[in-house]
């Protein structure tokens, strides 16, 4: 059986790379924590999973002009719903190809949900720490292909407007 199939359940930690809409200029250093996201699928069928995702980053700004010292630091939190289609059997019956469904897995996804983002300002030129936060809902489709290590162990590879950014990378674990 598919790794997917109906009933089942899979965990998909990952990173996300080539940030959207979050990088401004800065002069001085930057550090920064790679962009984390995890989402959980339930099957109802064996092309449909459904389930939540949540997600976050964090980057911090320094700089030192000689009398002040400046460092901002900006987080965000990204949550919400997201719907799986497993493309894989489709593929197969349309096109009559033959693709080894316990192995390979084209799907696509779609997110609808929530960014909050916090800024925070610890410097001398404010005269201590100011923050301010927003936020926006987002809707994010998605293109992946799945690649199962064994029934319970896979890697996955996704590119459109994931959690974070437009490449995302991880580990599928299937319960």
């Amino acid at each position: 059986a598919q790794p997917y199939s109906q009933g089942s359940i899979q965990i998909d930690p990952g990173l996300s790379f080539g940030l959207i809409g979050y990088g401004w200029g800065w002069a001085g250093t930057s550090s920064f924590t790679l962009p984390l996201h995890a989402s959980l699928s339930y099957h109802v069928t064996d092309r449909i999973g459904v389930g939540p995702y949540a997600g976050y980053m964090r980057r911090t700004y320094r700089y030192n002009d000689g009398a002040n010292d400046w460092r901002n630091t900006f987080s965000v939190v990204s949550f919400g719903a997201q719907g799986i289609y497993h493309a894989t059997p489709f593929l197969n019956e349309t096109f009559d190809m033959n693709i080894d469904e316990d192995k390979i897995d084209w799907y696509v996804r779609v997110l609808l949900g929530y960014e909050v983002y916090s800024w925070n300002y610890d410097s001398s030129f404010t005269g201590g720490m100011s923050s301010t936060s927003s936020g926006r809902v987002i809707f994010g489709p998605v293109f992946g292909i799945r690649y199962m290590l064994n029934p319970k162990i896979g890697l996955y590879g996704e590119g459109g407007r994931g959690a974070f950014g437009w490449l995302n990378l991880g580990v599928s674990i299937n319960l």
